[in-house]
């Protein structure tokens, strides 16, 4: 009975804690479910775009080609996320946002190594005269190039959204932890008046 009623003491205090609307519009809010939805999209068309070059990448054959399998893991991990998030966006603002912002950055880091192998190789292709064959490689650079700014661009603003979600959670942490601790204080002085 004592129990229910310091809850029924505290729950007051910490709703108005966690519900003052003057500090929520000082803290930070929760990335809205359309800007969420958006991100997801422009990511499904990252992840189409990085798929195409993957497929280049084996037709490229050689040391490029060896890189493939690695790069379609990352492909296969974000095809998995996605449509989980598409149906349930509010994951995003927990661990399915850091794997997305994850498998976004490593996409775009194996889009750079792609382009920087097959720059190399468009090279060594060039210097010993077949001209063709490095033209093909610069094609594969190109690609590789287009899909990593394409990714890179969509990464930061998934970093960005993910980052607002951590500073919307911690207020609301650092709310309910106040309202508790008001709570705490007022138990306290309460037992101090009856001694």
């Amino acid at each position: 009975m004592k129990l229910i009623l310091v809850a029924l003491l505290c729950v007051p205090m910490w709703t108005q804690e966690v519900a003052n609307p003057q500090q929520q519009k000082e803290e930070h809010a929760f990335p809205t479910e359309d800007r969420i939805q958006l991100l997801l999209t422009q990511s499904e068309r990252a992840f189409a775009a990085y798929e195409l070059v993957i497929e280049q990448e084996i037709q490229a054959g050689g040391k490029i080609a060896q890189a493939a399998p690695k790069d379609r893991e990352v492909l296969t991990a974000a095809r998995d996320l996605l449509p989980r998030l598409k149906k349930a966006p509010d994951g995003f603002n927990g661990p399915a946002g850091f794997l997305l912002v994850g498998y976004l950055d490593d996409a775009s880091r194996n889009m750079s190594v792609c382009m920087g192998q097959a720059g190399m190789e468009s090279g060594f292709q060039g210097m010993t005269g077949n001209v063709s064959e490095g033209q093909r490689y610069l094609h594969l650079v190109q690609a590789c190039l287009d899909a990593s700014t394409l990714i890179y661009t969509v990464s930061e603003t998934a970093f960005n959204m993910y980052g607002e979600s951590l500073l919307a959670q911690d207020g609301m942490t650092k709310r309910a932890m106040s309202g508790w601790e008001k709570c705490a204080s007022f138990l306290k002085e309460n037992e101090k008046q009856k001694k």
